[in-house]
């Protein structure tokens, strides 16, 4: 389960793995480019007594001559891979110095052995090969004159690889392809990543940030914990919805105009409202009020009374439409009703009101969906009157 997700996560931003991939081909070309090509050619000598072992007088220096043949091995080793060889060896091959700084040698003993390796290293295939050759003539012509006990001999002359030695080109543009890819698919991730973060973030915020006060997913989650509440404590709490309507079309499209009227309409209603009751914006021109410990009867006299607040109030233009104020309240009364079927129930109620010709209170009673009609006195409060 966890692949698939992953995977799904990488078809989604394809393109962010794929490019990445290829940038990354790109930088590996550019880098191999300017990788020099090396080249290794390698001889061996082998490390014989001479002649004068067998015909010396003083046989006993002799012996004890043969015995630090190790010595003399590693003596001659380091002497293939110095300056002064080197510098002869250009010289036979008619090289200049900067040229012959791209060309080395070095030598080695294989343990348990009188062979002596050398290996040489250029950035030309062929020259690399004649370089190992000259170094080996002057390591022979200038070992033999140091003893006259031991001689160096070529083994096997010098051998050149058809291709270049160290990281391939190859490797350069599959390594950084295959980081490149990698890169963008953790980018991929990261994302995802973020994005969950900050949704989970935007689901903790519990303020509707255009009208100032709770926002529906608050208020669902209060209403889920005030009916815990109630059941456990054995008390009713009251439900309504706010909400407001045009009585008569007006010139308006915007949503700015509504939102506006509906900021003052919450102050009003936030007035008779106590500390621990809850007034949220359940949809865009509805609120919803959560009123723990409170009858149906006692709701329905703080919406009355925030009615009759209205019509001291300038709320809209006289060229706008007649706005009004519908509501449908209902109570948590049975223990097997949930959150969701109590905001049914106000919304069952909530609708009749909206349907009603004029300015109405609508009270959900029980089951049977029945309603009980409580109109306000038709005065002025049901209408939002001109203003700015």
């Amino acid at each position: 389960m966890e692949l698939k997700y992953y995977l799904r996560i990488l078809l989604r931003r394809w393109w962010l793995v794929v490019g990445f991939g290829i940038i990354f081909f790109i930088v590996g070309l550019l880098i191999a480019a300017n990788i020099p090509r090396v080249f290794e050619s390698k001889a061996s000598f082998v490390l014989k007594p001479h002649s004068s072992v067998v015909i010396a007088e003083d046989t006993v220096g002799a012996i004890d001559t043969l015995s630090r043949r190790i010595e003399i091995s590693s003596t001659f080793a380091e002497v293939v891979g110095s300056n002064i060889i080197h510098s002869r060896a250009a010289e036979r091959l008619g090289i200049s110095d900067s040229e012959s700084e791209n060309y080395s040698a070095v030598g080695e003993v294989v343990p348990g052995t009188n062979v002596l390796e050398l290996t040489a290293r250029g950035s030309d295939r062929e020259l690399t090969k004649e370089f190992a050759d000259a170094v080996s003539l002057e390591t022979i012509e200038f070992v033999n004159s140091l003893f006259d006990v031991f001689e160096l001999r070529s083994l096997d002359p010098a051998s050149t690889r058809s291709s270049a030695v160290g990281t391939s080109r190859s490797f350069i543009l599959g390594a950084t392809t295959i980081f490149g890819l990698a890169l963008g698919a953790m980018l991929a991730f990261l994302i995802e990543y973020l994005q969950r973060v900050f949704s989970d973030t935007t689901g903790l915020d519990i303020v509707d940030i255009d009208s100032g006060i709770y926002n529906r997913a608050y208020f669902e989650l209060r209403l889920k914990e005030e009916i815990s509440r109630s059941r456990r404590n054995e008390y009713t709490f009251s439900l309504a919805l706010v909400d407001l309507i045009k009585t008569r079309e007006g010139g308006y499209e915007s949503g700015q105009f509504k939102l506006d009227v509906l900021r003052k309409i919450i102050s009003i209603v936030g007035t008779d409202l106590r500390a621990e009751d809850i007034i949220a914006r359940y949809e865009e021109s509805t609120l919803a009020l959560l009123l723990p410990d409170q009858s149906i009867a006692s709701t329905r006299e703080i919406i009355m009374a925030a009615q009759r607040r209205l019509s001291d109030v300038s709320l809209t233009a006289a060229t706008e439409p007649e706005l009004q104020l519908v509501t449908g309240i209902t109570s948590y009364q049975d223990e097997l009703v949930d959150a969701e079927a109590l905001l049914q129930q106000a919304i069952v109620a909530l609708n009749i009101a909206r349907e009603s010709d004029s300015h109405q209170v609508q009270v959900y009673i029980d089951d049977s969906i029945s309603v009980a009609v409580e109109r306000s006195e038709p005065t002025s409060s049901g209408v939002l009157t001109p203003g700015d």
